[in-house]
């Protein structure tokens, strides 16, 4: 994967703020490596793997209040920055339009786009009309 496009904490705050503006940001590191949209497919199927893999070490499946979308996000998240460190993967927290709360993953790509990534099916998606963010975490 490449790893030429950093950017500072301060630019990927300003980032997730633009694109986030009503939500709380949090970003962990000092700086982070955006990530290629050529690379991303090859990026979620060895998460996928490693995930599946996981499951089949520690089995879990759905349950709501005890193994639902976040902790699907936060696995996801886990181990993204275990195969690919310093990468612009993070969490967002929204609110949805029909009350629900829910969690996902979202990255950062070369051109300073923002994409979501479902945790439990791995898609990845640019919009998302019926989610306002209120957390994301980088």
């Amino acid at each position: 994967m490449k790893t030429d496009c950093r950017l500072t904490v301060d630019d990927i705050q300003k980032r997730v703020v633009h694109k986030f503006p009503n939500s709380e940001v949090y970003v962990s590191d000092r700086s982070t490596t955006l990530i290629y949209n050529s690379d991303i497919q090859k990026c979620i199927l060895m998460i996928k793997i490693v995930m599946r893999m996981l499951n089949l070490l520690i089995p879990r499946s759905y349950k709501v209040h005890e193994w639902d979308c976040d902790d699907y996000a936060f696995e996801f998240k886990s181990v993204a920055n275990r195969l690919y460190p310093a990468c612009a993967f993070g969490m967002v927290y929204v609110d949805m339009d029909d009350g629900n709360r829910h969690a996902l993953n979202c990255y950062l790509d070369e051109f300073g786009k923002w994409h979501y990534i479902e945790p439990q099916t791995f898609n990845v998606f640019d919009k998302a009309t019926n989610y306002e963010p209120y957390l994301v975490i980088i």
